[in-house]
């Protein structure tokens, strides 16, 4: 009998004798069923080979419980162990020899690499749960436990931080924002002095507040904090009408904002052409900066939640119940000329058409009628006259139920026109709403219009499985109209007409835990877009800085979920930090710089004249399979270039190698 065994014999017959001399005193007892729960896990123990017990305990009975391997009979279930055996991948603290052969190692096993200190026998790293025993194996190696977590005065750290790896991004570049200064627009930051004192937030330079609503500019900048902890943060808010809007985006590029954020949208921002508020993000994108907005909450047409009906308009006889002989009805499909709701609109019902905003001279009305279509409960019939009218009706729902109530989109006089019908958070019959919800300034050309995805309760990366919430508001966006109001498309204004804009842009975490008030946990959009301008914050503190070039790396470096390629709900997919701050020339030879024109990129040179090198490119920094491009040579001035075309969403990193 081994010296392990004999001991764990010697225990189990002194906690017998034990059991039994409490018992004849009358004292509590150890159950004879706990005995032998804890004889089972000891003779487990004893069974472990030499690699095994470099495993904590909750990790080898996880993996076995997850690979299902045997046990010794009488083993419990055991609360920590079988949430590590849910685990893929499992944070882990390795005490190790350092060297690059065992972190190579550890990547060939699936691993991926956190941050290491040889000077302190230390790696922390993500590890399959199935390869914790052959990394073991290793002499190098001298025990594996779960990461140790720390207990801080700080209350919440956003899931969206492990989620969009910029955990990973930080410890590998050794950024956080520092230098870079980022703007957020809400409605308030109401419970800031709060939220500091718990230690979420540092020092915020307020530009404007709107004190007495939800704070809900707060939690977006706990967000942005949690993400690139080094950034300065400002707040302006958005609320005050779209001009005072307009005027606290450019006065926080004025400010030095180099990413500016927000989640405000309002109901009469021009749907087929850039507003004052989308002229001002286009502004401070052509100054340097770079804009996240949240793509909105109005739900999309695939989760069949849209609240959004858009078409060309089609006649039909008007319905007798309105009266009228002046105007003609749409056609919603078969002759049907009313549509449903569905679902209770959040605040307005709203109609546009594709007119130029101040200058429309057609005239539509919108109507709402109970659900047997016997009496107008609404209407919105306004003039449109030309110079100074605004190709918008509205009705206001807010506090009503409109369940069952129907909409029905009267043209008054002029031309067929595309138009947009928008229940804001309602929804309309699945078997008539469209996609294109998203409009306004999230979908102004330069900005990022972010929709979200779930990160909550989240403890390992996104993957490619993920989709958007529900609710989360899909694109595309056609446009009819430049900023001044130029036809794109002169004389066509129906769905062949105008041009179609990518938006949302990219998706990013929502359902993360903050601080603030109400608001863990933070769902929505909201939430989403300031996740999306941490990361931006982190890739300028790499050193990249031009908006184009900050654009490229986050579309390109991208977790693709819903449909293959670009799709409606998800723009490019979800963003990864790690993937998007490594979007530049490593090691390069003399200087260089990176940008991208479409799918085509172009790496710049200037050093030594004559001299020679090699340019590498890979798919994947964790397992790179370095492929040689091209020999490139500095001419007799000393420049070189390089270009070539990369497939949409996909992610190419270049080095470069002396001979």
């Amino acid at each position: 009998m081994t010296s392990t065994a004999k001991l764990a014999r010697s225990l189990f017959v002194l906690l017998i004798a034990a059991a039994t001399a409490s018992a004849q005193t009358g004292s509590p007892q150890i159950s004879a069923k706990a005995l032998n729960q804890i004889d089972a896990i000891q003779r487990e123990k004893a069974s472990w080979t030499p690699a095994q017990r470099k495993l904590s305990s909750n990790l080898l009975i996880g993996m076995k419980q997850r690979l299902n391997r045997p046990m010794v009979s009488g083993v419990p279930n055991m609360r920590s162990a079988n949430e590590i055996a849910q685990q893929d991948m499992v944070l882990v603290d390795i005490k190790a020899d350092v060297s690059d052969a065992l972190l190579n190692y550890i990547e060939v096993l699936g691993g991926e690499i956190i941050n290491h200190f040889a000077q302190y026998n230390a790696i922390r790293a993500r590890l399959p749960l199935e390869q914790m025993e052959k990394l073991a194996e290793l002499d190098s190696v001298k025990s594996i436990r779960p990461a140790d977590r720390a207990m801080t005065c700080k209350t919440n750290t956003s899931e969206g931080v492990v989620a969009h790896k910029a955990d990973v991004a930080r410890s590998t570049y050794g950024i956080d924002g520092t230098g870079v200064k980022v703007g957020v627009r809400s409605d308030s930051v109401d419970y800031l002095s709060q939220v500091q004192a718990s230690g979420d937030l540092p020092t915020v330079t307020v530009l404007e507040d709107a004190t007495g609503n939800s704070g809900e500019g707060t939690a977006m900048l706990e967000i942005v904090h949690d993400v690139a902890p080094g950034a300065a943060l400002y707040f302006a808010t958005a609320w005050g009408g779209e001009a005072s809007f307009a005027q606290n985006i450019l006065d926080l590029r004025t400010a030095g904002c180099d990413v500016i954020v927000d989640d405000v949208f309002y109901f009469a921002e021009p749907v087929f052409q850039d507003g004052i508020i989308a002229q001002a993000v286009e502004t401070v994108v052509a100054d340097g900066a770079v804009y996240f907005s949240s793509a909105g909450n109005s739900g999309n047409k695939n989760d069949g939640t849209s609240g959004v009906y858009e078409g060309d308009f089609s006649p039909t006889t008007i319905p007798d119940i309105i009266g009228s002989s002046e105007g003609v009805a749409h056609n919603f499909g078969g002759g049907r000329n009313y549509i449903s709701i569905t679902g209770d609109p959040g605040a307005l019902i709203t109609l546009q058409w594709a007119d130029p905003w101040g200058n429309s001279s057609n005239d539509y009305d919108l109507y709402l009628l109970n659900s047997s279509r016997t009496a107008i409960i609404d209407s919105s019939t306004g003039s449109q006259e030309g110079s100074g009218y605004d190709p918008m009706e509205w009705i206001y729902s807010d506090t009503r139920n409109d369940v069952g109530n129907t909409l029905v989109v009267v043209k008054y006089s002029g031309e067929n026109r595309f138009f947009h019908l928008n229940t804001h958070r309602g929804k309309l019959e699945s078997s008539y709403a469209t996609s294109g919800q998203t409009s306004g300034h999230c979908a102004a050309e330069a900005a990022f219009g972010v929709a979200a995805v779930s990160a909550r309760y989240r403890t390992t990366p996104f993957t490619t499985d993920n989709k958007v919430e529900t609710f989360s508001s899909d694109g595309l966006r056609r446009v009819f109209f430049e900023a001044n109001g130029t036809p794109i498309t002169p004389g066509n204004f129906t769905s062949t007409g105008g041009e179609v804009r990518n938006k949302p842009d990219i998706a990013a975490a929502d359902g993360v835990a903050c601080a603030t008030p109400d608001f863990n946990p933070f769902y929505g959009t909201s939430a989403a877009a300031p996740h999306a301008a941490g990361i931006a914050a982190l890739i300028i503190d790499r050193g990249l800085t031009a908006p184009v070039s900050i654009r490229n790396a986050m579309i390109y470096s991208t977790w693709d979920i819903e449909a293959s390629g670009y799709d409606r709900d998800s723009g490019y997919g979800i963003v990864d930090a790690s993937r998007a701050v490594a979007f530049m020339l490593e090691n390069p030879v003399g200087e260089s710089t990176i940008s991208m024109i479409g799918n085509t990129v172009h790496i710049a040179f200037t050093g030594e004249s004559h001299q020679s090198f090699k340019l590498q490119a890979t798919t994947d920094l964790v397992f790179p399979d370095w492929q040689d491009k091209a020999t490139i040579t500095f001419d007799g001035s000393g420049n070189a270039a390089f270009s070539e075309i990369i497939p949409a969403a996909t992610a190419l990193f270049y080095r470069t190698v002396l001979p």
